[in-house]
């Protein structure tokens, strides 16, 4: 029965020794003296193999953090006292409002020092707490483990003691925490490969009080103490907590391991259509009605967590059932580890599903719903950057750029969450090479170069522009590529070819001389101290082939693209959208190529290595000198329509098609020529905008090759058995290009979740057989 297979009846709060806390005694089951979780397995999580663990854990998980510190050290830390953050008047009434909560429901105890220190509890260990301000809500308490014990000794500021965080044993599990970077690559496909029309929509799950619920063994619980922040002439009081603290490095393993067994669960009672009894919180989460076009005969959900978020994405049953499933399997699956109050007996505490979250809509289904910090539409399939966010980084890198001097640490914050806001347009990587360079020094605090804060007022715009425009999540999870290209270069120029894998378009081919001055600055044997390498050159031909196939393509949105080339740290480059080198051209091109994506909102580019000696057709077509010594060896100069026609002859098209030459836009050259010569361009002329004293289109505009490759229209559209050329120049069909990239890591789906959690296979974690501990 329920009854019986109940753990615990609840929490226990006991008055500590010599504590001028008033605590009162609940009823309840646990040992005296001893706080007990709010984890309590239940009967529906019997079916998970990390149960046994979980019952371990519901009596206090066991912590190693290191040796004892003296008392000394102890007296050293709380002269300290807390972060400056937390001194405030504002942060003093949060935390005798956050504290007087944490009492009552048996989260903590608070202890006179002069009281603790005759005690002198085994694992005593004080860190400097701090708060943390949040947008349209009260700070966030943060417990700073990782800061160690200063004291001045002999007129010097020296470390005596190593932080908690430095001294800790890893004992926690690994592979649950590691999930939470999957859970936005997971959502995205979903998406991406849900039958357009068909509506998704979101529902999200907050679990309140969050790693409180997890406590730790009563001795371990001095390992995380801290001075509570008071009113000036306020006897000195220690916050001894009872649960694994925000700050501390094993919490977040220790609580996604929790989470992501419930969402085990989750996906068990779905999978397997288990009978559940309904829940009032079901009232609470509202089912919008979905047009009957919008509904699908096979429907799917995507259930993960994010630390403390349960987030559901599904689509609804022809008959309307779906939804309502998920809903119930979602209260229940949480329900399974984290139990209502009912069960616990959990006095002045508040249930697992947060009701204020629920109250605000958060656990409604809806089609356009904010969550792990993105704002989803699971019609249109777009994701985009909230604009309060937006605000919110923008003010922290814009006060970033005012100091002279910046911590690395502050440095590295912002730039984590700037990483994060740009995760939904991978293109965006290729702004963060100067900002990835300046932060390989070991300096405590640095001062920005002119790159680095030109990358920050870059990455500005970007946020601006993403908070603004909807992302679709074609530009995000690419496509086999629709066109492809084979590109090269030399010092003497860069050139290359262009075929639609899925469009008619007539076959293109390009070319285009660097000027002398470039070409001079190239680094060879004979020039050493050249400013510019084989690579950048490589990389500038990238540039210049997308740039020819936005000019080109009769479409081009949302649409990947992919290249061959034959430079190994192009492709490399291209892949992370980063340059390790030590010139700043390679990570301007970069940013270049970023921006130019992101204008067409295209849906990114795939570059794959192919070998120099296969890269014929590019290679002639980069090289004045040798396009010239082939086709016409007697005169001195080789026109386009000279090179276009011994081209066609050269390198005969299947279906007895021609090539079509491709001019290189004017705007586009000045900017990469400009790049190669050393200058740092505005980030909007990449955007189709034009250069100094310059056209905003060469030769050939957007409008007239469109017509053009419209006009030249094949019989049909290519397909996998459509014949074209490989790079050196045999015949070869489609299929043949497309396996190339077939295997590139942009294109892998998402590893696919296991049963359950523990069946992941790694190095530290063999596989564990998926013992039920109790029948249904």
């Amino acid at each position: 029965s329920r009854e019986k297979s109940r753990l615990v009846t609840g929490p226990h709060e006991t008055v500590p020794p010599r504590s001028d806390s008033q605590h009162k005694k609940k009823k309840g089951r646990g040992n005296q003296g001893e706080p007990m979780s709010l984890m309590q397995p239940q009967p529906l999580s019997y079916v998970h193999p990390f149960a046994p663990t979980l019952l371990e854990w519901e009596k206090g998980i066991q912590v190693d953090c290191g040796p004892e510190w003296d008392m000394a050290t102890c007296e050293a830390a709380v002269d300290r006292g807390p972060h400056p953050s937390a001194m405030t008047a504002e942060a003093i009434t949060l935390f005798a409002e956050d504290i007087s909560y944490q009492e009552k429901a048996g989260f903590c105890q608070v202890y006179l020092w002069e009281d603790l220190k005759r005690l002198h509890p085994e694992n005593l260990k004080i860190s400097p707490v701090a708060v943390v301000p949040q947008v349209g809500r009260r700070g966030r308490i943060i417990l700073d483990l990782s800061f160690p014990v200063y004291q001045n000794v002999d007129g010097t500021v020296t470390i005596i003691q190593n932080s908690v965080n430095d001294t800790t044993a890893i004992t926690a599990p690994t592979i649950p925490v590691k999930e939470i970077g999957k859970v936005l690559h997971r959502l995205l496909y979903f998406m991406k490969m849900t039958r357009s029309g068909e509506w998704i929509l979101f529902s999200k799950l907050d679990i309140s009080d969050g790693f409180w619920r997890l406590v730790v063994r009563r001795k371990d619980s001095f390992n995380f103490a801290y001075v509570l922040p008071q009113p000036p002439g306020q006897p000195i009081r220690i916050v001894v907590p009872s649960a694994v603290q925000m700050g501390w490095t094993e919490s977040p393993s220790y609580f996604c391991a929790v989470t992501e067994s419930a969402r085990d669960i989750t996906q068990h009672l779905i999978d397997n259509n288990i009978s559940l009894p309904a829940h009032p919180i079901e009232q609470m989460m509202t089912i919008p009605h979905v047009p009957a076009k919008a509904r699908t005969t096979k429907p799917s959900s995507s259930i993960q967590v994010y630390v403390d978020d349960f987030v559901n994405a599904a689509t609804q049953s022809t008959d309307g059932a779906y939804l309502e499933k998920i809903r119930r399997a979602s209260i229940h699956g949480v329900h399974a580890l984290f139990p209502e109050t009912s069960i616990t007996n959990h006095a002045n505490g508040k249930e697992p599903i947060s009701k204020s979250k629920l109250d605000k809509g958060d656990g409604n289904f809806e089609p356009i719903k904010i969550m792990i910090g993105f704002e989803f539409n699971g019609i249109k399939r777009t994701v985009r950057l909230p604009p309060e966010k937006a605000k919110v980084f923008l003010r922290e890198t814009h006060n970033m750029l005012r100091r002279k001097r910046i911590p690395m640490k502050n440095l590295q914050t912002v730039v984590g969450k700037l990483r994060h806001a740009a995760v939904i347009l991978p293109a965006a990587l290729g702004f963060f090479t100067p900002l990835n360079n300046i932060m390989k020094s070991n300096e405590y605090s640095i001062i920005l170069n002119d790159e680095a804060r030109a990358a920050l007022l870059d990455i500005c715009t970007l946020l601006r522009q993403l908070s603004k425009r909807p992302t679709h999540v074609d530009e995000i999870i690419p496509n086999l590529p629709s066109h492809v290209a084979y590109h090269d270069a030399a010092a003497e120029g860069a050139g290359g070819v262009w075929f639609s894998l899925s469009a008619s378009m007539q076959p293109v081919v390009w070319r285009v001389a660097f000027p002398q001055d470039i070409a001079n600055d190239v680094v060879s044997d004979n020039n050493v101290k050249g400013s510019i390498t084989n690579s950048d050159l490589e990389l500038a031909a990238e540039v210049l082939a997308v740039g020819i196939i936005l000019e080109n393509a009769t479409t081009i949105k949302h649409e990947t693209i992919g290249t061959l080339c034959d430079n190994t740290p192009t492709v490399s480059w291209i892949e992370r959208m980063a340059s390790k080198s030590i010139f700043p051209t390679a990570g301007r091109l970069l940013r270049g190529l970023a921006y130019m994506l992101h204008s067409h909102h295209a849906g990114g580019v795939i570059t794959v290595h192919v070998k120099g000696v296969d890269n014929v057709m590019a290679d002639l077509a980069s090289r004045p000198s040798k396009a010239m010594a082939l086709f016409a060896p007697t005169n001195t100069c080789l026109s386009d329509d000279e090179f276009l026609s011994s081209f066609n002859t050269e390198f005969p098209l299947p279906h007895k098609q021609d090539w079509k030459l491709a001019t290189v836009p004017e705007w586009l050259k000045y900017n990469v020529f400009e790049t190669l010569r050393g200058k740092r361009l505005d980030l909007q002329q990449w955007g189709n905008q034009s250069g100094p004293d310059i056209g905003r289109r060469g030769k050939t505009t957007a409008s007239s090759t469109k017509q053009a490759a419209v006009a030249h229209h094949l019989q049909t559209r290519p397909t996998c058995s459509s014949l074209l050329l490989l790079p050196c120049g045999k015949v070869s069909m489609a299929s043949e290009v497309r396996s190339r990239f077939s295997q590139c890591q942009k294109l892998c789906e998402p590893s696919p979740k296991n049963t359950f959690w523990t069946d992941t296979k790694t190095l530290e974690n063999p596989t564990q057989p998926n013992t039920i501990l109790t029948s249904q």
